[in-house]
């Protein structure tokens, strides 16, 4: 008996609606017909929603923070009395809760690149499945083998973000990844000495920072800053680089899976057959002339455009 692949249903929780309406933004005005694409942009939705739970978790935890304060503080008002010395110190207070968001951030930040690249990879054929050398690969790529009419607005896309903020938030990424730490970023911090007795709490303290080269930004709108421009980014290089427009799928005459052929051929010329019998072909987009074919042999499904094919 032959089996078929089953249909994946996949259920959004809708705790994550904003984001979701965020990625409108980026899919609304694109022709995403192959189910192949179709997973591989849910896939990209699911990560964006993934990324503002991190930094929504890292909102309201600070939040929390500066209302109802944290057990660290009590540590450091006696720490700083006990430095009867007066020399230089500051005190940060390490929260785990803050710094795994912040970090895991920053980790799938750079699994949306990917994410994205992949989308382009099954269309393009293009070697690689990531983001890889910081987007240098990909950009080689566009420059020697890439024929769209964007071309020159897709590599300015690229260099540009790279120089704005890519670059920056990627050498973040590695920095946690391969070496374990990040100390670029900073919890609640505070110089001492100063009159300890002005400082009442937590919100005297300096808020979570994060360096990049010789500029310090507050955590909470680097954050933003990173989710605003990775929609952004995503969105000009699906639409420069066709992905508002129907791809076409070449006629597959046998089963790329079993070699099970499908149609008797008669003009290769012309790619003309006629399907072979108990062949079953399943029209999804008439537009497009756009369907699936599930082999009678191993039940494994293939798309593609009917463009010229002979109805029996």
């Amino acid at each position: 008996m032959n089996s078929t692949e089953p249909w994946l249903i996949r259920i959004m929780d809708s705790t994550q609606s904003e984001s979701y309406k965020n990625c409108r933004v980026i899919f609304e005005d694109l022709t995403l017909i192959h189910e192949k694409e179709r997973e591989l942009s849910n896939n990209l939705s699911v990560t964006f929603a993934e990324l503002l739970f991190l930094i929504n978790g890292y909102l309201q935890r600070h939040e929390l923070i500066l209302k109802n304060g944290h057990p660290g503080f009590d540590h450091f008002l006696k720490e700083a009395k006990d430095n009867n010395d007066c020399i230089p110190i500051v005190y940060e207070i390490i929260d785990t809760e803050l710094s795994t968001y912040f970090k895991s951030s920053l980790v799938l930040s750079k699994s949306i690149l990917d994410k994205l690249v992949a989308l382009f990879e099954y269309r393009y054929n293009y070697t690689k499945k990531t983001f890889d050398s910081r987007g240098k690969h990909l950009k080689k790529y566009l420059e020697t083998k890439y024929h769209g009419s964007n071309k020159n607005q897709i590599i300015s896309l690229i260099e540009q973000n790279k120089i704005d903020w890519i670059d920056d938030l990627l050498q973040l990424r590695d920095d946690f990844t391969h070496f374990s730490e990040l100390r670029q970023y900073s919890s609640f911090y505070i110089h001492v000495p100063q009159k300890i007795s002005e400082v009442k709490s937590v919100k005297d303290f300096i808020e979570p920072q994060i360096v990049i080269g010789k500029n310090r930004y507050n955590a909470v709108n680097y954050l933003h800053f990173i989710y605003d421009s990775l929609l952004t980014f995503c969105s000009m290089f699906l639409k420069y680089t066709g992905f508002d427009n129907y791809y076409h799928i070449d006629m597959k005459y046998k089963c790329d899976k079993c070699s099970t052929k499908f149609f008797k051929l008669i003009d290769s010329s012309k790619n003309i057959g006629e399907p072979n019998q108990g062949l079953k072909i399943q029209l999804i987009n008439k537009k497009y002339n756009h369907g699936k074919i599930t082999c009678n042999k191993c039940g494994h499904n293939m798309e593609m455009t009917f463009k010229d094919l002979k109805k029996k």
